[in-house]
């Protein structure tokens, strides 16, 4: 929010004019932010707060793409996905 105060002064206007400055929002006020959520889903999106993939070993060779030869993984390799490209892949039109 320190490299978008515009986003942050929209967030809020959009909880005062929902939810008012006397209570805080509850889970029923939720259809009624749609920029709120919008904006922490994108933050999720860009930089999630746990890692999504867990390393483990192989215990044989794994194939990639049904090629057996140049893209085989070798059994006892450690493989480690790649968490944060997903986020950025374009959207098929």
């Amino acid at each position: 929010m320190v490299l978008f105060p515009d986003v942050q002064k929209r967030i809020q206007a959009e909880l005062d004019a929902v939810v008012g400055r006397t209570r805080l929002p509850t889970f029923e006020d939720r259809a009624s932010l749609p920029y709120l959520e919008a904006t922490i889903k994108e933050s999720l999106r860009f930089h999630p707060p746990l890692p999504l993939g867990i390393a483990h070993h192989l215990i044989e060779d794994d194939v990639v793409q049904g090629k057996t030869n140049l893209s085989s993984v070798p059994p006892s390799s450690l493989p480690i996905n790649q968490t944060v490209q997903p986020g950025y892949q374009k959207k098929k039109t």
